[in-house]
């Protein structure tokens, strides 16, 4: 069966956003001790003399959110009606060099920040939506990881 197939006629849309903030700042790389927990790194590289969560990414240009949007299901409970039900997982990345970490070790691909993502700076992202709403019958689940070249993907059902 192919990947489409497999996918149960799931479907993929991307959108590129463009935020305008120009700055340009360096900030120095955290160098964390060989051992360490992800705790404790991003302990360190978000500690409120460093990263100020309330203050757009400082990059050389616009900063760019690169999104894209997985459609797990579509469903009409009743088909007299024009009410849908939507699943899907929403995927954000993009890059902030206050967070560049180097790591000696070579222990961690990325650092797993999903308990720190309420001191992080998140991009606002709004949908807008017509009729009636209900709670999630799923509670919102996400992923929060900061790779050591400053990069973070943060993933929302």
């Amino acid at each position: 069966m192919g990947v489409a197939a497999g996918l149960h006629g799931a479907a993929f849309i991307w959108v590129l956003v463009n935020l305008a903030y120009p700055c340009n700042s360096e900030f120095p790389e955290y160098t964390p001790e060989d051992g360490n927990s992800d705790t404790k790194i991003l302990d360190k590289i978000l500690a409120q003399n460093r990263y100020d969560k309330r203050l757009l990414p400082p990059v050389t240009g616009t900063l760019t959110v690169n999104m894209s949007v997985l459609l797990l299901s579509l469903a009409s409970p009743d088909e007299s009606s024009l009410k849908y039900e939507v699943e899907f997982l929403l995927q954000q990345q993009w890059f902030d060099p206050r967070l560049q970490y180097s790591n000696y070790s070579h222990f961690y691909e990325y650092l797993n920040a999903i308990h720190h993502h309420d001191q992080m700076w998140i991009p606002d992202t709004y949908f807008i939506m017509h009729g009636d709403f209900k709670d999630p019958l799923i509670p919102v689940h996400f992923a929060l990881r900061i790779y050591k070249n400053g990069t973070v993907n943060y993933l929302m059902r």
